[in-house]
């Protein structure tokens, strides 16, 4: 049995997503970006990165179009297996 870290909120995830994709298709040009969303409480998860802005957050993968910059996929980071 797998434990799922964002049980919490995958529900609210999914939904978003599933907006997201609903309203929106992208063009032939995509492109995955690595950002960082501020937290500052205490999670498994936290990530921190000396290179970005944001220095601790949570780590959240992003799938968009090029030209838009419209977020089209999003994968929250949740540490090795």
């Amino acid at each position: 049995m797998t434990y799922n870290k964002l049980y919490k909120v995958h529900a609210f995830h999914q939904l978003l997503t599933d907006r997201f994709q609903s309203l929106f298709n992208p063009g032939l040009e995509v492109n995955i970006n690595e950002a960082m969303l501020p937290y500052k409480d205490w999670l498994s998860f936290l990530q921190y990165m000396k290179e970005k802005p944001t220095k601790w957050g949570i780590k959240v993968w992003t799938l968009s179009d090029s030209k838009t910059g419209y977020i089209y996929n999003t994968v929250i980071y949740t540490g090795r297996g």
